[in-house]
């Protein structure tokens, strides 16, 4: 027989290290979301582009075609590489992606010492050196950005607008260093060594807790993942084509204080969540997106090409619209990735795929009107009108939530995962998951629960044990605000199927 006490204080010393161990692993949770803004504010890649086009732009000598070669392959490889990462993950096995975190910061700190070799260097290589650069600063800030899709998902849907809010307003203000510092030697570092800091933070954030298990997306969502893909793509083509038509134009340049106007255009979009929240007692980011061509529509109006003022005034509120966008799209994002019952890290490829091949397009278009002639005000003209259509397409007629939650319908009862009498329930649980910030797997309890169903079938259905499913229902019982299943059912019937009609 063995010592009675000697088996007590072992019981105690192994109590005692299993509650140090949940409070690391609770306060390593806590600091998640801090990793994350810092992680996502380091990939960002693309400030040595945006100083190089205002380095030239200052000079009065920006050629678009001169810096076609740097910009193209950027946009084009953020595209392809940001459509295949999430692409193949979703159907591929579940890794950490610490991987693909370091390998985007080491190309980007390849593509940033490369830029340090342009001076002294042969025009005639000018071109190449572009391109390669230009190459694996898209392909580095994409692998940064997706593998950071990969964490995000597991924040609750507070935490992570948060998140996205403050990356926003951080590369508010980095775009704003770039702008004045332009591509010397302090960016290019600054550019190199947030990209290390970012795959640092990301090898603490995956440590935080276990990867997510994502059920593999339905099949037959290939019309909702192009309406996602178009809709950014348009605001792509909108935004590029506007501000490359206005910067090549012959007089009307920018003041230096234009860069302000993106902190203006975050506020503008945090208003509009905030009206909708006094609206639709939600916070609801699809509706915010319907109003976020207006700012464009401003810029144009009243508009007079032949006036410095005019386009300088068409710069500001341009600057706005974009950032109002950037301040909204990514919650856009997330709230697809819930109507359609799919990954996060998914819709997100999808629209950095769409808004990345977008800008390519609409550089391509203002690198045509350079060609025949940017002096003539006509195409200025036409620039401002074809923005506004654009702007108003994107933002209400492509992306909608009725028509992803119509998307969704045809494709679950197709398959049979759910049938025409279901699929209003699944709705008003998906809509309740949004409501009250459930996480993953409360979503699958809450779903198994609102059908009148017991403990016994949640672990059937989860293969998880009796204590984790009681511990899941608590939770639900304390964000709900509810004390029994009958209240469960009660709150989520009563929620209303919301835009499913929409067109």
């Amino acid at each position: 027989m063995g010592n009675p006490k000697a088996k007590n204080t072992r019981l105690e010393i192994d109590g005692a290290n299993v509650a140090s161990s949940e409070g690391r692993a609770f306060a390593r949770g806590r600091l998640l979301p801090i990793a994350c803004v810092v992680g996502l504010i380091g990939a960002q890649a693309w400030m040595p582009i945006i100083g190089l086009l205002s380095d030239v732009y200052r000079a009065s000598a920006l050629s678009l075609g001169g810096l076609s070669a740097l910009v193209l392959p950027y946009l084009s490889t953020c595209a392809i590489s940001a459509a295949m990462f999430s692409l193949l993950r979703a159907r591929g096995a579940q890794t950490s992606g610490i991987y693909g975190a370091f390998v985007g910061a080491l190309l980007t700190c390849l593509g940033t010492a490369m830029l340090l070799l342009f001076d002294g260097l042969a025009s005639s290589k000018m071109g190449l050196l572009f391109a390669l650069v230009g190459f694996l600063l898209g392909l580095g800030n994409s692998l940064m950005v997706m593998t950071w899709s990969l964490v995000i998902g597991r924040l609750a849907g507070k935490a992570l607008a948060g998140v996205a809010f403050s990356v926003v307003i951080a590369c508010c203000a980095l775009a704003a260093f770039a702008q004045q510092a332009g591509a010397n030697s302090v960016l290019l570092f600054a550019t190199a060594a947030l990209s290390v800091l970012s795959a640092v933070c990301y090898g603490f954030a995956s440590a935080c807790g276990e990867a997510m298990e994502h059920q593999r997306p339905v099949s037959g969502l290939g019309q909702a993942y192009c309406r996602i893909a178009v809709s950014l793509g348009l605001f792509g083509v909108l935004f590029s084509m506007m501000i490359m038509q206005f910067s090549i134009a012959p007089h009307g340049q920018a003041s230096w204080f234009t860069w302000m106007f993106g902190f203006a255009g975050i506020a503008v979009a945090a208003l509009l969540l905030a009206a909708g929240r006094a609206v639709r007692k939600t916070w609801d980011f699809v509706f915010a997106y319907r109003f976020v061509a207006i700012p464009v529509l401003i810029a144009f109006f009243p508009f007079d090409p032949g006036s410095d003022f005019s386009l300088k005034f068409a710069f500001w509120f341009s600057t706005l619209a974009l950032w109002c966008f950037l301040g909204i799209a990514p919650g856009v994002l997330r709230e697809a990735a819930a109507i359609l019952h799919v990954p996060a890290f998914l819709t997100v490829g999808i629209g950095v795929c769409g808004l990345a091949a977008g800008a390519a397009i609409g550089y391509c278009v203002a690198w045509v009107v350079e060609l025949i002639d940017p002096t003539p005000n006509f195409y200025i003209n036409v620039a401002a009108i074809v923005a506004m259509s654009l702007g108003l397409i994107g933002s209400n007629t492509v992306v909608t939530r009725g028509s992803l939650a119509r998307a969704y319908r045809k494709a679950s009862v197709a398959v049979g995962e759910t049938d025409e009498v279901d699929f209003p329930l699944n709705e008003k649980v998906s809509m309740a998951v949004k409501a009250y910030g459930l996480t993953g797997r409360e979503s699958d309890v809450l779903s198994i629960l609102a059908r009148g169903h017991g403990l016994s079938r949640v672990q059937d259905e989860l293969f998880i044990s009796e204590g984790t499913a009681i511990t899941h229902r608590r939770h639900i019982y304390q964000k709900l605000n509810i004390h029994s299943k009958s209240e469960l059912i009660d709150l989520v019937t009563r929620f209303e199927i919301d835009g499913c009609d929409d067109d």
